[in-house]
């Protein structure tokens, strides 16, 4: 056992991120928050129900993880809506690897997503012009946060991107959300 869950594995990171996938396929209370939590809410093993993603934050030498990911845009202005992201959903995890197919996440407020887009013709509440693959500086993590914070929902992007697990060193677990 590894991490506080079931499935073993000599990386602390994989090991949580296969537990937080099975649990959210799927669809034991130690603290009140944290990713034991998150995936028996999940699970349904605590209340409340109805929850279909844990949402992740993750570290790479203490310095939080951002990936970049596009989307088609149906403007015939651009072709790509650009984001970035800090919070993502695990999709699968490969045991064997520890590659992870993360989605990112996005928060939104009322009927405006707030997004990372250096191309997006959208309305945006917040931007972000920094772009660095894989880490980022305090401000747009802190910028990152504080939308969070304020959004009325966490919503999926349908926006995937694979990383190798056994780079990052902490994963960091929200509450079980419902991001339909």
């Amino acid at each position: 056992m590894s991490c506080g869950n079931d499935i073993y594995s000599e990386d602390c990171v994989c090991s949580t991120l296969l537990a937080i996938a099975e649990a959210q396929e799927k669809i034991e209370e130690d603290c009140q928050t944290g990713c034991r939590r998150s995936i028996d809410e999940l699970k349904g093993c605590v209340k409340p129900r109805g929850y279909d993603t844990i949402p992740i934050l993750l570290t790479i030498d203490g310095r939080p993880f951002s990936a970049v990911g596009a989307s088609r845009s149906k403007s015939k202005d651009h072709n790509f809506n650009i984001y970035q992201s800090f919070l993502f959903r695990v999709s699968d995890v490969s045991s064997s690897t520890c590659c992870a197919t993360l989605e990112l996440l996005k928060p939104v407020k009322g009927h405006h997503c707030y997004e990372s887009s250096s191309s997006s013709s959208h309305k945006h509440e917040s931007s972000s012009s920094s772009f660095k693959h894989g880490h980022s500086d305090c401000t747009d993590f802190c910028d990152f946060l504080d939308l969070i914070e304020n959004s009325d929902k966490i919503v999926r992007t349908g926006i995937c991107v694979t990383v190798d697990l056994n780079d990052f060193t902490s994963v960091s677990c929200f509450p079980a959300i419902d991001t339909n």
